[in-house]
């Protein structure tokens, strides 16, 4: 592997070991001594080799460009340099979803929670605008970050849809923990807008509760739980409000239709409740929640934030799992992809060249406030 990327971007330090690529903390370097700390995803050969993924995740990044949120991690470059495919994004001092629910020795508040769930619905907002819909399609704890300054970032945004392209099925994202289950996949429907409602109304109840609302392993008794009732939080939680139960058990509701009109509502709905509560919320309060935490672990000596919390979590299957799924499906040249349909599939999929991919990468280089 370089040292360098396209001669302007050095991988400094290797961090973690992800379900689609190794990740690298890096620098990217300009004229006149200007550098700036980067992320760097050297993405595992099998998907690096794939144009449908690589050309599908490029233009989900390029789209997200177009119209940058400060709730979404931001994509500055995609290159292809002897064989690899490097992601270029912003580094997000922080810590996972997942690693700030483990860490809390007590349940999370729940204005805590609720402004979480707000502040990740923000970062679906202008996706869901556009024509069409442009879903995240795996939210789950892992892909959710808390950076040190509080603002919430959604991260892998399209990564699943990428996927499946690939032929990847439901359940074997589910299993990679790149998917989040929905009624509507497992009865053989497409992700929707409404699809990542029901993902945040998951990270609530996972908040509130300890733990995801439906059970780790994938299969047939997990997606006869998903089609039914909503599990019961007022059980699992009984000091939270109970208009903010009605709220996560609508959010989870099997029936798309029996939702939030959309993301906006949800969040809408989620700040009235919020300011009912005497206590401040916002990204104050949930910087300082962190530093806490890291205090209470540091002192502790707790394995929740034994790891650098700059490091990205490691999905269950891990890369090596990934890698032979993706061989095994680019070996059956004659199978269709999965997962996509319609006309999400014909405007969400592209068929790239090396000599497109380059253009894409200028692309990105050239959208608005991209390293400088």
């Amino acid at each position: 592997m370089p040292d360098a990327v396209a001669n302007r971007y050095q991988l400094d330090l290797e961090v973690a070991e992800g379900p689609l690529s190794t990740l690298h903390r890096g620098t990217v370097r300009g004229d006149h001594g200007f550098s700036r700390v980067v992320a760097i995803r050297d993405l595992h050969r099998p998907l690096a080799g794939d144009r449908r993924f690589v050309g599908t995740w490029a233009a989900t990044a390029a789209e997200l460009a177009e119209t940058p949120s400060p709730h979404v991690e931001q994509v500055f470059d995609v290159v292809a340099q002897d064989g690899h495919v490097y992601v270029i994004s912003e580094w997000i001092a922080g810590v996972s979803l997942r690693r700030w629910i483990a860490a809390h020795a007590e349940p999370v508040p729940w204005p805590l929670a609720v402004e979480v769930a707000i502040e990740a619905l923000r970062g679906l907002v202008d996706a869901h605008a556009r024509t069409p819909a442009l879903c995240h399609d795996g939210l789950c704890s892992a892909a959710v970050r808390i950076a040190r300054d509080g603002t919430v970032k959604l991260t892998r945004f399209g990564a699943a849809t990428a996927l499946a392209t690939t032929g990847m099925g439901r359940r074997r994202l589910e299993e990679l923990g790149l998917r989040h289950p929905a009624p509507e996949l497992v009865t053989g429907g497409d992700a929707g807008p409404s699809t990542d409602q029901l993902g945040v109304g998951a990270l609530l109840y996972e908040m509130l509760a300890g733990a995801p609302p439906y059970p780790p392993e994938p299969g047939p008794e997990r997606d006869a739980q998903v089609t039914g009732e909503p599990p019961d939080l007022a059980t699992a939680r009984p000091d939270v409000p109970p208009l903010l139960v009605a709220l996560v058990e609508r959010a989870l509701s099997p029936e798309p239709e029996a939702r939030f009109g959309s993301v906006t509502e949800m969040a809408q709905a989620l700040a009235r409740l919020l300011r009912s509560h005497p206590e401040p919320t916002g990204p104050e309060v949930l910087a300082a929640s962190l530093q806490g935490l890291e205090r209470d672990a540091a002192a502790a000596e707790a394995p929740a934030f034994a790891a650098p919390i700059e490091v990205d979590d490691e999905t269950p299957g891990g890369p090596a799992a990934l890698a032979a799924s993706v061989r095994g499906l680019l070996r059956d040249a004659g199978k269709a992809p999965q997962g996509l349909g319609g006309e999400v599939a014909q405007q969400r999929t592209m068929h790239v060249t090396a000599d497109e991919l380059e253009e894409i990468r200028e692309r990105l280089e050239s959208s608005p406030a991209p390293v400088a």
